[in-house]
């Protein structure tokens, strides 16, 4: 019903790890009002935030709880608070309207319901399903909105792709999917946002041929009803950092990328295992959605964290497709098995969210991963989700589900994981020391690695400047030091690769480039 407080939806990622801030796991989107958020995050902007929002902010949690505790009136008055120190927040007027339904006052509680409209409201699934909110959605004005579900949300997408573009500058592109009903604003060059569209329909397809039970769309079927509209905001490395101080305070350096449900609202650092993490996030939540089931916090972040680190093959056909394959995160799994530090599946799946966040996330990132790679490489993931949604009531846990797809008991199933972890090999990542590098001083660039420095003449007679962006390395891509350490690591001082580089919006071009020893 109501939207519960930000931790409900907002999600970060770090750049040591993800860490997500989700919804109550386990929860059932329906009667009890237990659908996302608000804790009246700014929507995505480099503007600072103002002391108005810090106060509503710390005011809605207040809100929660009476709601919760169902003292109404003293909820209204909270509410009623938040919208007067940001009466933009159309989540605090959909938050009114819950109240006022809940209090019998109909007609301010569709009052409240079309200011919220009107702000920017547009994912309905709540109100639909939730059997307490019948009578507003009974008045006339409100079921005029839900008839008109699909005209309202395209009518307000143009609204905000405007407004976030004031923030960012008039540099930024605006485009639109319509199948994906995804809205971009990017700050890089054409042919980058470009690589973005054609990683989300790998990223979309994977999603429904290895996660989705067969047969299912990662879009909603209903033409009447589409998924509301994502926006997806690409910004430079720069703006980025902006951004992140701006909204996260003193966790900024760490963080990598965000998806903010209720928003619908995606931010990343990168265009690689930043905005793929997200992504997943969006057709995750997505699904939830429609399900009205929100699944818990390990599942969230260990099947989301999979299309991180990739391998795209090409089949018979010539189509391409995405396998999952181990990173840095497999590197923490393997230190916790030398230690016997890894959990016990029984407690692990009983985390809740906040335990899940605050003790020792990394490992807890690095656990659900494993887990969900090694259900990936047995070939029952989507087995598992299907019988994992089938089940949910009777166990939100996933462990029934486990047993569904291995055909075995969870205990038997978590002995051949921990077998199968020590198979594993380290992966070469960014902390290593190299035994070989680019002639070239790099740092990260979002769609890519912009070069500093030119260290040797022959990049220099090659044509590499300062600012040059390199795309990719021996026919790889390099958005991060990551994904360049994985390429470089099997080379020799003295190999010559080619890389493909860009210069400003121009189109990339290819050169070849002798490595050295550090």
């Amino acid at each position: 019903m109501i939207r519960t407080p930000q931790r409900a939806a907002y999600r970060v990622m770090l750049l040591a790890g993800v860490i997500a801030i989700p919804l109550a796991s386990g929860s059932r989107l329906g009667p009890v009002a237990a659908h996302a958020q608000s804790d009246a995050r700014p929507p995505i902007s480099v503007r600072s935030e103002s002391d108005a929002r810090r106060e509503a902010r710390a005011i809605n949690e207040r809100f929660v709880a009476a709601f919760f505790a169902r003292d109404y009136a003293k909820a209204e008055g909270l509410v009623r608070r938040i919208i007067e120190l940001t009466p933009d927040e159309y989540i605090a007027w959909y938050n009114l309207a819950c109240v006022l339904t809940m209090r019998g006052r109909l007609d301010d509680a569709e009052e409240a319901f079309q200011q919220a409209v009107v702000r920017g409201f547009v994912d309905f699934h709540p109100l639909v399903r939730d059997p307490a909110m019948r009578p507003l959605r009974e008045r006339d004005g409100v079921a005029r909105v839900l008839d008109a579900w699909r005209e309202v949300q395209d009518a307000t997408i143009d609204a905000r792709l405007e407004r976030v573009q004031k923030g960012f500058g008039k540099t930024y592109v605006a485009q639109r999917d319509e199948p994906r009903r995804l809205a971009f604003l990017s700050g890089y060059p054409a042919s980058s946002l470009r690589g973005v569209r054609e990683e989300i329909d790998r990223l979309t397809a994977w999603w429904e041929q290895s996660v989705l039970p067969e047969g299912e769309s990662a879009m909603s079927a209903d033409p009447r009803r589409p998924d509301p509209w994502v926006l997806v905001v690409l910004p430079t490395v720069r703006d980025f950092n902006r951004w992140a101080a701006q909204t996260m305070g003193a966790k900024a350096g760490s963080v990598g990328g965000a998806y903010d449900h209720d928003r619908k609202e995606l931010i990343t650092q990168n265009l690689g295992s930043s905005l793929r993490h997200e992504y997943l996030h969006v057709l995750h939540w997505r699904d939830m959605a429609r399900r009205g089931r929100v699944q818990p916090t390990w599942i969230q972040e260990g099947l989301c964290s999979l299309g991180e680190d990739i391998r795209i093959e090409t089949d018979a056909d010539g189509r391409e497709r995405l396998v999952p394959i181990s990173s840095w995160r497999t590197n923490q799994v393997l230190g916790m098995a030398r230690v016997g530090n890894l959990p016990a599946w029984e407690k692990f799946f009983a985390k809740d969210a906040d335990r899940f966040v605050s003790s020792n996330p990394l490992a807890n990132y690095a656990v659900a991963r494993s887990i969900f790679l090694f259900m990936h490489e047995r070939g029952v993931l989507r087995a598992w989700y299907s019988a994992y949604v089938a089940g949910f009531d009777a166990d939100p846990t996933g462990k029934a589900a486990i047993e569904s797809a291995f055909g075995m008991s969870a205990a038997e199933v978590e002995k051949q994981w921990r077998a199968w972890i020590r198979t594993l090999e380290r992966v070469p990542d960014q902390n290593d020391a190299a035994k070989v590098e680019l002639p070239l001083s790099i740092r990260p660039a979002g769609d890519g690695l912009e070069v500093s420095e030119v260290t040797t003449g022959e990049a220099n007679l090659a044509g590499v400047r300062i600012r040059d962006v390199v795309l990719s390395v021996a026919g790889r891509r390099v958005h991060d030091l990551n994904d360049l350490a994985r390429v470089l690591a099997p080379m020799a001082a003295g190999d010559r690769v080619e890389v493909v580089i860009r210069r400003g919006g121009n189109e990339p071009r290819t050169l070849t480039l002798t490595l050295r020893a550090p």
